[in-house]
This record gives C-alpha cells, sequence and structure tokens, in this order.
C-alpha cells in the first residue's frame, strides 16, 4: 500500500456517517460528496475537502450532514478514515485539520476495539489511552504485537493513511 506523507495527510478530510440503515447514510453522505465508501457495519464514510466553506465551516457541515440523516445520525470529520469514526462514535464531532493525534489521545484504547490478546498485553503494560499507545516507539510496538500493534499505532497516533475507497 502507498503511504502517504504527513503533508498529504493533513490536508485529507473524511466525514464518518454513523446512522441506521433506514436512514441510508450512504445516500445521505453522496448529497455531500460524489466520493462515498460504505462499510460492512453501514457507516459512510466520505471526503469532505473544501466542503466546510459552502456550510459555513466544518462544524456546520456536520450539523447539516447529522439534520438531513435524521435523528440519531451521528457525524464526525477528520483527517482519516479510523479518525471520523472515533470521532463520531465518541462525539468528538469535527477534530480540526491536523490534529488527530491531540483529538484521539484521550480515549479509551477500548474505542479502537483491540483483539483480546493485544487489549492484555496494553493492560500489562499499563497503557489505557490512546496517547501513551502514540507516545511509545511505533517499531517496538509492532515488534511486539505485530500488524495489530502497529496499525492501532498508527490509528492512535493520527497517522492512519487507510484509503477511501468508493464503491
Amino acid at each position: 500500500m502507498r503511504r502517504e506523507g504527513s503533508a498529504a495527510r493533513s490536508s485529507r478530510r473524511i466525514a464518518c456517517l454513523l446512522g441506521d440503515a433506514a436512514s441510508s447514510p450512504a445516500a445521505t453522505a453522496r448529497e455531500f460528496s460524489p466520493w462515498v465508501e460504505l462499510s460492512d457495519d453501514g457507516a459512510a464514510y466520505f471526503d469532505v475537502r473544501g466542503c466546510g466553506a459552502l456550510h459555513g465551516d466544518e462544524e456546520g457541515l456536520a450539523a447539516d450532514v447529522a439534520a438531513r440523516a435524521g435523528a440519531g445520525a451521528r457525524v464526525g470529520i477528520a483527517g482519516s478514515k479510523a479518525a471520523a469514526r472515533l470521532a463520531a462514535d465518541g462525539a468528538l464531532g469535527v477534530i480540526p485539520s491536523g490534529k488527530d493525534r491531540e483529538a484521539l489521545a484521550r480515549l479509551s484504547l477500548e474505542a479502537l476495539h483491540p483483539s483480546p490478546e493485544v487489549a492484555a498485553a496494553f493492560r500489562r503494560w499499563g497503557i489505557t489511552r490512546c496517547g501513551r499507545l502514540a507516545a511509545l516507539p511505533r517499531g517496538e510496538v509492532a515488534l511486539r504485537l505485530g500488524a495489530e500493534g502497529a496499525r492501532l499505532w498508527e490509528i492512535a497516533a493520527g497517522e492512519d493513511d487507510e484509503p477511501l475507497v468508493p464503491a
């Protein structure tokens, strides 16, 4: 997979819309962007670079998306799919550009859904928050916990670059 540099990551703006199937997150997302990816669990991810200005700012965009999606909809906007999902799940809302790491730092590692084995390792290490995981050297985490540990570190550190794959 091609790895994006930090400048490219900081220019990405991805929204995640969570709602029930009746609210059709994908259809709502397509009203705001042609670049929409639907996950297996029904979440819609979409590229919102430059869209904030059309709604006042990104907070206005998030409010407009949520209003269009209906009751119970949750929206997160961040620099990556993972951070946007965590923002929607954790009611963080809009994470300012380039601030994924700082915004996610206070979240519990449970929000990343580690496997039981990796969660047990984090507990043994006394690591309970994303910020504490991100403070560790990525290579050491990968060495001890493999690909899953490396992936969780990337998310916690705001360095996730999983591409948006429009359908």
